[in-house]
């Protein structure tokens, strides 16, 4: 894996380029202490992996991502000592992999460097897998959206099952994410629309404790980053965290259209 590292402290650059080569996590083939500067060897160099700060002179973080996530897939590791939430939201919802904190800890570094890699290595392989002898494009999709489904722990629910018969609607009418009326659907499904829902939502908010749960044990965990953050946002996915230790009075709430459209991302659809 090639990194490029973003940070106007030239000892975080050299402490963060020591643990990766040393530690055989791959090269560091460019680095710059100027945003600006540093988003044009980006471009250039095309790394896997970017490490860059959140506070930067010129261009912070947020939108050094923000723009090179418009052209490139990178994977993007966010630095920071900040702790407001508000930030740290705004930097998952634009696409980071994880933050590390400053000061550096050399285990946080190897831990998230090493989840990121092998969720890198996973989304490639899938693609082979997908892109390999593949009879029908809408059941590659459906199968995509059990396996994610099942990852989260409610495959087996009832809601799934209804789940999966609306996304299957939706990919073979090709609708956008504007024309999905869950009504309309629901009825072209022979399925009763009050019922159906109250389903769905019992199995996704099963999913989003089930993931907050896993949270608790393994914050960087695949699951959390990935399908957490992408299905429900890090925001509801913390509440439901807090809710689990007692610290909140009720958890994180999750949106059946949202959920709905963010599956369909996952799955390439649009």
């Amino acid at each position: 894996m090639n990194f490029y590292i973003l940070d106007d402290d030239i000892n975080i650059i050299k402490k963060l380029e020591f643990i990766i080569e040393s530690e055989g996590l791959g090269f560091v083939i460019g680095y710059s202490c100027d945003s600006l500067e540093g988003m044009k060897e980006i471009r250039q160099l095309k790394p896997n992996i970017v490490l860059t700060d959140l506070l930067m002179p010129s261009k912070n973080g947020i939108d050094v991502v923000s723009e090179l996530k418009k052209e490139f897939d990178f994977a993007f590791i966010m630095i920071s000592q900040v702790s407001n939430q508000e930030m740290i939201s705004e930097a998952y919802n634009i696409g980071i992999e994880f933050f590390i904190s400053k000061p550096i800890i050399k285990a946080e570094v190897l831990k998230v460097i090493e989840t990121v890699k092998s969720k890198i290595i996973f989304q490639k392989a899938l693609t082979v897998v997908n892109d390999y002898g593949s009879p029908n494009k809408i059941e590659k999709r459906k199968y995509k959206s059990k396996k994610i489904l099942n990852s989260i722990g409610i495959a087996s629910e009832k809601g799934s099952h209804d789940l999966i018969k609306i996304l299957e609607l939706v990919m073979e009418e090709k609708l956008e994410n504007d024309e999905i009326c869950l009504k309309e659907v629901a009825n072209k499904l022979n399925l009763s629309y009050n019922t159906s829902m109250q389903r769905i939502r019992r199995a996704i908010i099963k999913g989003l404790e089930n993931i907050a749960a896993e949270g608790l044990e393994d914050l960087y965990s695949f699951n959390v980053s990935e399908y957490g953050n992408k299905l429900y946002g890090f925001g509801e996915v913390r509440q439901t965290m807090h809710y689990l230790q007692g610290k909140a009075k009720k958890p994180g709430t999750a949106n059946i259209s949202q959920f709905i459209e963010s599956l369909l991302i996952l799955n390439n659809d649009y």
